[in-house]
């Protein structure tokens, strides 16, 4: 898959400079006429919710699935398949597909290899590579970082941080321990 940048010539499609509005091609698809997905996994892998959006960022769909108990990994990654394959039915994709997958994971992440280093709740995750999994499965780039990064650039981008020079979040866990 190629990128690369063309200009849209038609009448008012100029930028504040008035100059032609440049588009990002992916394959032969404007950029402008896909869809992204999200995915969260809580850090017991007991919670999962996936989200399908448009790239203005308006969520159009979203199935979340709370477990009663800690599943393994294989189980975890079958109910994520099928959540993905929920959003992203062929009659919600109008006019686009699926671009780019975004993971939200409730544990320890290396973003620069898209690798989960631990789930300190649930079992079978140490080092296991989540962006190759979802790029392969899905065909398409995928990122992932820590659920605290994830939510703190949502907020600059279309939350509480937007327009501010900075921006600051806390996040905090609460775990309980019955002995």
């Amino acid at each position: 898959m190629t990128t690369q940048p063309t200009s849209d010539r038609t009448a008012g499609n100029e930028g504040s400079s008035g100059q032609p509005t440049v588009h990002r091609v992916s394959g032969n698809l404007l950029a402008t006429q896909g869809y992204v997905v999200g995915i969260e996994m809580s850090g017991s892998g007991a919670r999962q919710s996936v989200a399908l959006a448009d790239l203005n960022g308006t969520i159009l769909h979203r199935v979340r699935r709370p477990q009663d108990y800690v599943l393994d990994t294989q189980s975890v990654l079958q109910l994520l398949d099928e959540m993905i394959a929920e959003v992203a039915q062929p009659d919600r994709l109008r006019d686009g597909r699926i671009l780019r997958v975004g993971v939200a994971v409730g544990g320890l992440v290396d973003a620069k290899y898209g690798i989960v280093k631990r789930l300190h709740h649930a079992h079978g995750w140490d080092n296991f590579p989540l962006q190759d999994y979802f790029a392969e499965k899905l065909g398409v780039p995928c990122i992932i970082d820590n659920n605290a990064n994830a939510a703190a650039l949502g907020e600059v981008v279309h939350g509480a941080g937007h327009g501010s020079e900075w921006f600051s979040l806390l996040v905090s866990a609460v775990v309980l321990v019955v002995d």
